[in-house]
């Protein structure tokens, strides 16, 4: 007897099973999962059922791969309306949370994801895509932010790879092989997304980089170089007091006066009377020595 028709209902519901297990077996075993016999297991049907629904295995994979565009593409426009009336920081935080969340729980669909080498399938007939969505997704949030004043002002692309790469780090160490403390790696994550978002925050680049906040000016030289440690009134007056010093030690009046008299010493040692008068006189020099041999070398 033959099997009564299905109705159109009942086809996209059975559909839906299938893809649902499908996915199931993508996110717990990876990629290589995806056969026929074991989704066909995971449903407990026969595997020769799941042609009724797809024309072959490749049309199964490209159905999930739509399905999983489509429920992608309506997460990221709910946040992105999400950023627009409210707190883009905290959407772009929660953005990257998920990168670290997904390589927790699904560890086998994310190393298909981001860790090992790409390859043009039926999965993903663009291997870039995956990289360039995500990336595309993350600089609309940072322009946002940029717009709104939160973000620091760069190139939302560049800016939104920057953060990609932090918060993918750790996972991908460790789903490699390269790291292999997973206590590590979640702290490596946590760390990393406090360093992507003050990166990203506006706020966190001002307190790090404006240098008053480092030396504040009203702090700076009063507290190494303060007025009170050398007290302009205290330092001469104690160390070269002015009064004392030049009285005591060179008095101006008894110096001079007793050591070199003024009247005395010009007036005893050489007379200014004698000198010129009895030496050399003025009149008997120059007429007496010098007339004659002037004359003759003249001429």
């Amino acid at each position: 007897m033959p099997r009564p028709k299905q109705t159109e209902t009942e086809r996209e519901a059975m559909r839906e099973r299938i893809l649902d297990a499908a996915h199931e077996l993508l996110l717990e075993h990876g990629y290589d999962a995806l056969t026929t016999r074991l989704i066909a297991e995971r449903l407990g049907v026969s595997h020769m059922v799941l042609y009724t629904y797809f024309e072959n295995h490749d049309a199964l994979i490209q159905a999930l791969r739509a399905r999983l565009r489509e429920e992608r593409e309506a997460s990221r426009a709910e946040a992105l309306r999400q950023a627009e009336t409210g707190d883009v920081a905290a959407v772009m935080r929660e953005a990257l949370q998920r990168y670290v969340t997904m390589a927790k729980e699904h560890p086998k669909m994310y190393s298909f994801m981001w860790v090992q080498p790409i390859h043009a399938d039926a999965l993903c007939s663009e291997p870039h895509r995956p990289y360039q969505g995500n990336v595309r997704y993350l600089a609309q949030l940072v322009q946002l932010g940029i717009e709104r004043g939160v973000f620091v002002p760069r190139d939302p692309t560049l800016t939104a790879a920057t953060v990609f790469a932090i918060i993918h780090a750790p996972s991908i160490f460790y789903h490699n092989g390269r790291l292999t403390d997973e206590n590590l790696r979640d702290r490596m994550s946590a760390e990393s997304l406090e360093i992507a978002m003050n990166y990203l925050l506006r706020e966190a680049w001002m307190t790090n980089n404006h240098p008053t906040n480092a030396h504040p000016t009203n702090d700076y030289p009063t507290n190494d170089h303060p007025t009170n440690a050398h007290p302009t009134n205290d330092y001469p007056t104690n160390d070269y007091p002015t009064n004392d010093y030049p009285t005591n030690d060179y008095p101006t009046n008894d110096y001079p006066t007793n050591d070199y008299p003024t009247n005395d010493y010009p007036t005893n040692d050489y007379p200014t009377n004698d000198y010129p008068t009895n030496d050399h006189p003025t009149n008997d020099y120059p007429t007496n020595d010098y007339p004659t041999t002037l004359r003759r070398y003249c001429l």
